[in-house]
């Protein structure tokens, strides 16, 4: 590192206040964001990357196969995550 990358991150950091972390740090983000009409610390965007590369994943896991970004509507694994109505069985 040289002295320009320490003073760059020096500079960057000088007024970083940690705040809580995890669920109640999040919580706290949001609430914030709601209260003041700042940007929300998570977006919808945000969530959807998230799933993608966790169903690209597990997809690539089970099949062996490379998956590639974004994941749409035609691709075999797109409703992994969605719940289904619990079956009945008939008597």
């Amino acid at each position: 590192m040289t002295p320009e990358d320490d003073a760059r991150i020096a500079d960057t950091l000088k007024d970083f206040k940690p705040g809580p972390e995890r669920f109640h740090g999040q919580f706290e983000r949001f609430h914030v964001a709601l209260e003041t009409g700042g940007p929300l610390p998570v977006t919808l965007d945000d969530g959807r990357a998230s799933i993608e590369l966790l169903t690209a994943l597990y997809h690539s896991s089970r099949t062996g196969q490379a998956a590639t970004l974004p994941i749409g509507a035609d691709h075999p694994a797109y409703d992994i995550w969605r719940s289904t109505p619990a079956q009945t069985v008939a008597d």
